[in-house]
């Protein structure tokens, strides 16, 4: 009989010792590991572990996918999706036997670990570079408890889908938002509302200027980053592309691109697309929203 595979899936930078020890409780029983096979991150050669295709191979070949969620998205490839989420669709697209759980983990010398809500103190640049586009629009648009049409409404979205693909999953997946019926998701009269995580996510967004956090490192990565969203600001001319703003600034690397300028400019909401609800459309292009044209408007007068 062939065994069943179970793919562990989790941001890589979070629950590797959880990873390793649900794998070796499953291998170690001796009816369980009868039935079934364990993939986990580690288990991919090191020359290996980057590209996409791998885990999403093993995705493909698995049969049950279990998700380990945490306070972390991950980092984002071009088109916005970490590899965990992209791991999670084609689970989903594949029609796999799935299962998730949302848990941070707070040790206490040799304890058993417990559950626990785990609000960071204070965000890290990392933080920053890794919380999707996505999710940092609906935090911060997100006040009171939002029904799914008003947050699509807010957010200018039509494409229930891509909503609950891009935004919505995504945000309660990584415990920045929650809903206020959790025992009936599908309830008509469904809601959401931030966590204490999301809040501290929102407040650090909205109560510090990027540049200005403390650290001599952070300082001068954000203070770069300042100036690349600057920079782009200052030369957008209505609706762009994403080759046509490269081109502009003489940008040649599309990562670079993407991760110094790009998406922090629409994490500000300094820069919008034309198409939010085809964000990998060909035709995607991006346009200054109104922040983003008072700034503009200022960066001209100083010159």
């Amino acid at each position: 009989m062939q065994k069943m595979k179970i793919f562990i899936s989790s941001v890589q930078s979070e629950f590797a010792e959880e990873r390793r020890t649900l794998k070796d409780f499953i291998q170690g029983n001796v009816l369980l590991r009868k039935f079934f096979t364990v993939f986990v991150f580690e288990d991919t050669p090191a020359e290996d572990r980057h590209p996409d295709s791998v885990y999403l191979r093993e995705v493909d070949s698995c049969t049950i996918y279990l998700g380990l969620f945490g306070a972390r998205y991950g980092r984002v490839n071009d088109e916005s999706f970490s590899a965990t989420h992209l791991e999670l669709k084609e689970a989903t697209k594949l029609n796999k036997a799935r299962g998730g759980f949302l848990l941070t983990f707070k040790r206490k010398s040799n304890m058993t670990p417990q559950v626990t809500q785990q609000v960071p103190s204070k965000m890290t640049v990392q933080d920053r570079l890794e919380l999707s586009s996505f999710q940092n629009r609906l935090i911060l648009i997100l006040t009171g408890e939002k029904s799914r049409t008003e947050l699509m409404t807010i957010l200018n979205l039509r494409d229930r889908n891509s909503f609950t693909n891009n935004y919505l999953d995504p945000s309660l997946a990584s415990g920045y938002i929650q809903m206020t019926i959790p025992q009936s998701p599908k309830s008509s009269k469904q809601k959401y509302r931030l966590t204490d995580l999301g809040r501290r996510v929102k407040d650090e967004y909205t109560g510090h200027d990027i540049g200005h956090d403390t650290g001599h490192d952070n300082t001068q990565v954000l203070d770069r980053i300042q100036q690349n969203i600057m920079s782009l600001i200052s030369v957008m001319n209505g609706e762009m592309s994403r080759s046509e703003m490269m081109t502009t600034l003489g940008v040649t690397r599309r990562e670079t691109f993407y991760k110094n300028y790009l998406k922090p400019s629409i994490e500000k909401l300094l820069l919008e697309m034309t198409l939010p609800d085809s964000p990998r459309s060909r035709k995607q292009k991006y346009r200054l929203t109104n922040p983003g044209l008072r700034m503009q408007k200022k960066l001209k007068a100083e010159k």
